[in-house]
């Protein structure tokens, strides 16, 4: 190595061919014994290259809490790091590492420990505090390297899923409060100048537990002219909003304690079917999120071209119909780099109507476009669902 001491930075399109090979590299090192040898020759720096600039990789990503940092010696890359919201439904309002790969002689560095500690800035500056990542079982020395970075097993969290042509076995490591996550790079590494893009995102209390969270990960309220109290779906509705955090028990302690008229100090009218009105618009915005992916290109539905789509494509969610059986439940399983966990709030009438057919039982979302937005719809539905029953 020069004596030119590495940085981070955030990626541009010209490293996605340094990427890619390390995205090659460094899996065929860690996973040699774990995935099947025919899958890892199979990995390519070309197939590997064209993921990275395709619009809906991390590295393209218009969404603000996604980015992909790397780690340079002058020209050279050592190491790449990508961070985001988290792609599981189940950990709502976390963020997630999706990977840190090195260049395998430069394990034990210090440098995957500043990739790491970038991602967490990059997190908390977007208003998350709370961060997930997925591992192996067999992967020691990732469990080593994220045990060491403060992470904690979800005792709950280990499941099998198919990935690189083998049935393993994958954990999550929690953060669980990035507040107090006081992890510091190597003393060998330094940071470059603060990337424009990382400004907080707008913070609100929430009414019931008065914690302050990123707004896009509240649900708002705002009092219409004639008093009534109205959930903003989108949450652009004009007015000054009252917040509350993605629950059904805060929901109904609002409801409970008639919060809303103290936030808004007017005289306010709850309707008496809140709760309901709230989940069905969170269903029905989930819905034209959908509609809107499948206009742009960013969703399929079928096993076989869900299939196809997943190979040329970064998988944001599986979308299941509620009633899908277990070989369709299955095919969900394997698709994508990593098993996603299937979103099954919707029948298979709803999703066939998105595709101008009679059903649709599993359907393919690509991340970009509106998946983000379709994801959050979905997470704040799983959590409201039984207020709509």
């Amino acid at each position: 190595m020069s004596e030119t001491k590495p940085s981070i930075r955030r990626a541009t399109t010209a490293d996605a061919n340094d990427i890619a090979h390390i995205h090659v590299d460094a899996p065929r090192a860690a996973y040699r014994g774990i995935y099947s040898d025919e899958y890892l020759d199979s990995l390519s720096y070309t197939d590997r290259a064209a993921r990275w600039l395709d619009k809906n990789s991390s590295l393209m990503s218009a969404d603000p809490n996604i980015a992909v940092f790397v780690a340079h010696d002058g020209d050279k890359i050592l190491g790449f790091a990508d961070v985001g919201i988290s792609r599981d439904p189940i950990f709502n309002n976390h963020a997630e590492t999706y990977a840190i790969y090195l260049v395998p002689d430069l394990i034990g560095q210090g440098i995957g420990a500043a990739l790491f500690h970038r991602c967490t800035e990059h997190a908390k500056q977007h208003g998350f505090n709370k961060m997930i990542v997925r591992v192996l079982s067999k992967n020691n020395l990732a469990r080593q390297f994220y045990e060491r970075m403060g992470g904690v097993v979800i005792p709950i969290s280990e499941k099998k899923i198919s990935t690189g042509g083998v049935e393993e076995n994958v954990i999550h490591y929690e953060w669980s409060n990035l507040a107090q996550c006081h992890i510091q790079p190597s003393s060998s590494l330094k940071r470059e100048k603060k990337d424009s893009s990382d400004k907080k995102s707008p913070q609100r209390k929430c009414l019931v537990s008065g914690e302050s969270f990123d707004k896009s990960e509240l649900l708002r309220f705002v009092r219409a002219p004639d008093g009534t109290v109205t959930f903003d779906v989108s949450g652009k509705l004009p007015g000054r909003g009252a917040y509350l955090t993605i629950s059904a028990d805060a929901l109904k302690t609002a409801l409970k304690k008639n919060l809303f008229a103290k936030s808004f100090k007017e005289n306010t009218r709850v309707p008496p079917d809140m709760a309901q009105q709230v989940v069905q618009q969170l269903r029905a915005a989930a819905l034209q999120y959908l509609a809107l992916a499948r206009r742009a290109g960013d969703a399929v539905a079928g096993a076989e071209k869900c299939k196809d789509f997943a190979t040329r494509h970064r998988m944001a969610a599986v979308i299941l119909a509620d009633d899908a059986g277990d070989d369709t439940r299955s095919l969900a399983r394997r698709l994508g780099e990593i098993e996603l966990y299937p979103i099954t709030h919707f029948n298979r009438d709803e999703l066939g109507a998105i595709f101008g057919r009679e059903q649709a039982v599993i359907i393919a979302l690509r991340t970009g476009g509106v998946a983000r937005q379709f994801l959050m719809s979905s997470r704040k539905l799983a959590e409201l669902a039984p207020l709509g029953a």
